[in-house]
């Protein structure tokens, strides 16, 4: 059940390592950036994607890790085209749809790891996070390289030098994030969460119990009086109120 969203998060993790790989050197080659203004900008691409994973993350716990996945990969590979159409447009553009970019790297990839954790057979992480990070290196010559193939191509097909075809390298990093979401809509959604005690009164399936003691009184113990809980035929202290009481 885990080798589809493996397949899939191997591929568009490696089209997000290649959103913050190649963005200095488009902000720099293509759209003038300095070298502090790409600090800068990398550093506010990095505040953008914090919150916007944290916010996400609500929304992953609502609607579960698969429309979380699915939204944030349509959306990069639009704002991704939306870079190679409009990058004579300046540092406005990029600023504006590299930050947008940026608000759906940090959801994708918290989404992947949120979608395999309800998968993982129990006793079974180690080996299943293994495999995360063994098909993840697998793949990740694949943004780099199709970013090089797109600005060879870009060169041959303006008759240009690949210095004034920089941006056609957006494309190949499109391509690598595209292949992830094509594969990630044939995945299965993963089952909800398991409600435990205390959150809308569901039961952890590892909540102690007794025999034929409800729940509810588990929980009621911890605050019982101490003669309530003593055996039947136990020595009861003196004073008034005390008896044999079992739990009921």
């Amino acid at each position: 059940d885990a080798l589809p969203i493996l397949l899939a998060s191997a591929l568009f993790r490696d089209g997000l390592a290649g959103v913050f790989a190649f963005g200095g050197v488009l902000a720099q080659g293509t759209f003038g950036f300095e070298f502090s203004e790409v600090v800068i900008f990398g550093v506010a691409a990095n505040v953008v994607a914090g919150i916007a994973t944290m916010l996400f993350g609500l929304v992953d716990d609502k609607l579960g890790p698969k429309p979380v996945i699915l939204v944030s990969l349509t959306c990069l590979v639009m704002f991704g085209l939306g870079i190679f159409w409009w990058h004579d447009g300046g540092k406005p553009v990029f600023w504006i749809l590299g930050l947008l970019m940026c608000l759906f790297v940090g959801p994708a990839q918290s989404a992947s790891r949120s979608f395999l954790t309800r998968l993982i057979p129990e006793g079974m992480s180690g080996e299943i996070f293994g495999l995360y990070a063994t098909t993840g290196r697998a793949v990740s010559f694949l943004a780099p390289a199709l970013f090089g193939v797109a600005i060879a191509v870009g060169a041959s097909v303006t008759t240009s030098s690949e210095a004034t075809s920089q941006h056609w390298g957006i494309l190949g990093v499109v391509v690598v994030l595209l292949a992830g979401l094509i594969v990630a809509l044939f995945v299965k959604e993963p089952p909800k969460h398991e409600r435990t005690v205390g959150r809308a009164g569901g039961r952890h399936p590892h909540a102690p119990t007794e025999p034929g003691l409800p729940l509810q009184s588990v929980a009621s113990l911890r605050s019982a009086p101490f003669d309530e809980l003593r055996e039947p035929g136990q020595a009861q202290g003196t004073g008034a109120g005390s008896g044999n009481r079992a739990v009921e």
